[in-house]
């Protein structure tokens, strides 16, 4: 993001503050509200489009009818102000072509209209989590080495910073265009590659509402990693979000599609490192990596764009080399 739009997104976040009453300064037990306001629901495959269960960390049942601690576990958490359509995209595919748990992190109870607030909030939120996990562990029997946590935008450093708060190691986290603005490197600010045993990034919109930077033990940047993604020019300039939900569509193509996103890796000029545009030097005579669900865990560094994905396909730019 550019000095001159942080400061103009800054000034428009403080004046809405204002004008609705909500100083980021002021907290009422954020917590406790957390622990009554944040759901998850549970669902299967014997429960595709109704959960089987939906609880908050204030009221957690002794036995879940819809949680088998056989099967791999698949949490969903969103972003801010993120549409319910995209995590019940990504569970149906989830569940289409594999047989998982998965469970659907709600934080809209205390999601605001308010960015800066909703970045205040995201520990609490985060804790809500890391309780969730450890009563998944402790009373239900699931194990940490089959969790995969999935998180758009804020809800990427949610799922990053609730680690922090639990117990041994995450088997994964898919962090899908980690939100930007106001976010720091750091294990205890954002989502980090030390907070699961392997953790994968695909940044679409980089250099407005996304981290710019290589984060995780991954890195993906198709299309750049940055706005404008392919068919996204004329939403971003008046909806906004096109290209920072983008990451939601390649990883919903991933699970259904398997190795159909391969991406070249970066140049080590570009690798791990603020770079302006990551795919400008590509290593054409690399093997290729599969982005997305079936990213193998040996990846490392910063990688180019995919070839072709089904969202956009008369739009599609090709990889970066």
């Amino acid at each position: 993001m550019s000095p001159a739009v942080a400061t103009l997104t800054l000034l428009l976040c403080a004046s809405a503050a204002v004008a609705l009453k909500l100083p980021p300064w002021q907290w009422n037990d954020m917590d406790n509200e957390a622990s009554h306001k944040v759901s998850f629901e549970f669902y299967s495959r014997e429960n595709r489009d109704t959960p089987g269960d939906v609880v908050t960390v204030s009221d957690l049942p002794d036995d879940l009818e819809s949680f088998d601690p056989q099967r791999p576990t698949k949490v969903l958490v969103h972003g801010w102000h993120g549409r319910q359509a995209h995590a019940q995209a990504l569970k149906k595919a989830f569940l289409k072509t594999s047989d998982v748990n998965v469970v659907i992190a709600n934080w809209h109870g205390v999601d605001t209209l308010v960015y800066p607030v909703a970045v205040k909030r995201v520990p609490a939120i985060s804790r809500q989590l890391a309780d969730l996990v450890q009563y998944l562990v402790k009373r239900q029997g699931m194990r940490l080495d089959d969790l995969h946590i999935v998180g758009h935008s804020l809800g990427a450093h949610i799922s990053g910073l609730a680690a922090n708060y639990i117990p041994g190691t995450i088997n994964r986290i898919t962090g899908l265009d980690p939100a930007g603005p106001l976010f720091k490197t750091g294990a205890d600010r954002s989502l980090s590659k030390t907070h699961a045993a392997f953790v994968d990034i695909i940044h679409t919109c980089a250099n407005v509402f996304g981290f710019h930077d290589a984060m995780g033990h991954v890195d993906f940047y198709p299309n750049g990693g940055v706005c404008f993604q392919p068919g996204c020019a004329v939403q971003d300039m008046t909806t906004g979000k096109c290209s920072h939900n983008r990451a939601y569509y390649l990883f919903e193509e991933s699970i259904l599609l398997n190795d159909t996103l391969l991406a070249l890796p970066a140049a080590a000029a570009g690798h791990g490192t603020h770079h302006a545009d990551p795919c400008s030097e590509v290593d054409t005579s690399a093997d290729t990596v599969p982005m997305g669900l079936s990213t193998p865990r040996s990846a490392r560094g910063s990688t180019s764009a995919p070839r072709s994905y089904r969202s956009a396909p008369e739009h599609v730019l090709g990889a970066c080399a």
